[in-house]
């Protein structure tokens, strides 16, 4: 299933004990590969920030607003807890106090090591990305206002940009490289081919499929 980010941002991530925690951002790695869920949890701790990774998820459901998640309470009450490899068995990767923004240099080796990275500097954050230039191999092209994900392995399928004017959908495969630091998208084509690429369609909140071959198919990647 394809996925805006600003789609999941709406949902709850959604407990055993039918608690609702609002999903704030992702992190992913530098394969555009999601490890990390970013939620505020509510009536648990004092709206403090915790990141669980993407394996204690379920499916999302945009109709009735929620993402089911396996962690419990007493999960992220022991959140530094560990088996006997010394590895972190709760799926609870950080937790911070309420208004701190959790960043993935907060994590530790350890979970680098269960994200299958080699050190924070291979995660970042998701959010941070919004509002990026994107450009192409002339010129800057547009700014990057979303991420589709596809769920079935939870990777950054497409970028999202607008031209002012325009939406249009660009296939992760464009992507030559990603400054986060900028942060910055360059494409591997000029601005001239997205310019002339499909807009953007939606059927409610599902990206339409037939649209979406015809966006792979205009950038050669049917």
């Amino acid at each position: 299933m394809l996925i805006r980010f600003k789609d999941l941002k709406s949902l709850n991530a959604t407990t055993p004990d039918s608690s609702a925690h609002a999903v704030t951002d992702l992190f992913v790695n530098n394969e555009l590969k999601i490890s990390h869920v970013v939620i505020t949890l509510g009536s648990w701790f004092n709206l403090e920030s915790c990141a669980l990774r993407i394996e204690m998820f379920g499916t999302a459901d945009v109709e009735v607003n929620a993402w089911p998640t396996a962690v419990s309470e007493a999960d992220v009450a022991a959140a530094g807890a560990s088996d006997s490899a010394g590895i972190s068995t709760s799926g609870v990767a950080l937790r911070a106090a309420k208004g701190i923004v959790l960043e993935p240099k907060m994590l530790s080796q350890r979970e680098c090591q269960l994200a299958a990275v080699r050190s924070t500097a291979d995660l970042h954050r998701v959010g941070g990305l919004l509002s990026a230039d994107v450009v192409g191999t002339d010129k800057v092209a547009g700014t990057l206002m979303d991420v589709i994900v596809e769920t079935d392995d939870w990777t950054i399928s497409s970028l999202v940009m607008t031209d002012s004017e325009h939406q249009r959908l660009i296939p992760a495969h464009m992507v030559a490289a990603i400054d986060w630091e900028t942060p910055s998208i360059a494409l591997t084509c000029p601005d001239s081919v997205v310019g002339k690429s499909p807009e953007l369609h939606e059927i409610v909140d599902k990206i339409e499929g037939q649209w979406y071959n015809k966006v792979l198919g205009y950038y050669g990647l049917s």
